[in-house]
């Protein structure tokens, strides 16, 4: 795992993976979790209760915003979304 200017991308070494060997980005994200500065959510019910946001409020937003990916336009501001996007 990569940690960049605050965004997190899935990298790494899958035999250290499955060795169980954490790699300082693993060890920063349980850091993290630990403090409370980021949370772990399943689902995105779980997303919208941990951020205290009306979970149908959330999902209706989650929703509009998929329809965007299917049709590769963003109608809000007009933009593309790149072909491979897919919906959450």
């Amino acid at each position: 795992m990569i940690i960049s200017g605050g965004d997190f991308a899935a990298a790494g070494n899958k035999m250290q993976k499955e060795a169980g060997i954490q790699d300082s980005a693993d060890l920063m994200l349980a850091d993290m979790l630990k403090a409370g500065s980021i949370k772990k959510s399943v689902t995105l019910e779980e997303i919208a209760k941990s951020y205290n946001i009306p979970a149908d409020v959330f999902l209706a937003e989650i929703k509009r915003l998929n329809a965007f990916v299917d049709k590769k336009k963003d109608s809000d501001f007009g933009c593309m979304i790149f072909p491979e996007a897919k919906p959450t």
